[in-house]
């Protein structure tokens, strides 16, 4: 992962603990773009955007953890969650179908496992 998309990743975890959810969200979202844009075939890149994808989707679980708390709506931050859910499946599908069988497609099934379970 490139320094670029370190600093990217912090921003966004700082914005979120900040409760800043829609600033972190736009912060990902272009990191995530970035990274499919640089070199979408380089590791390096994929796994940028296989960690903006995973923190997208924490965010989404804890935005919407925070809208119930506050008797708000989550729809929103439940559906991104969705979304993001199913582009860790299709990622880690897509590695698998590769040939890639390695600890890394296994710990990116279980990380969805953990968070699905929190979105439902």
């Amino acid at each position: 992962v490139d320094c670029r998309h370190w600093v990217q990743l912090l921003l966004a975890k700082s914005l979120r603990k900040c409760g800043l959810w829609e600033d972190a969200w736009q912060t990902l979202l272009a990191a995530s773009r970035e990274a499919v844009a640089d070199h979408p075939e380089e590791a390096r890149f994929q796994a940028a955007y296989g960690a903006c994808l995973y923190q997208v989707l924490k965010l989404c679980i804890l935005a919407t953890e925070d809208a119930t708390r506050q008797e708000g709506d989550g729809h929103l931050w439940l559906n991104r969650g969705a979304t993001a859910l199913a582009g860790l499946e299709s990622r880690a599908v897509q590695r698998r179908a590769a040939g890639d069988a390695s600890k890394a497609v296994v710990k990116d099934w279980q990380r969805q496992g953990r968070w699905f379970h929190r979105l439902q």
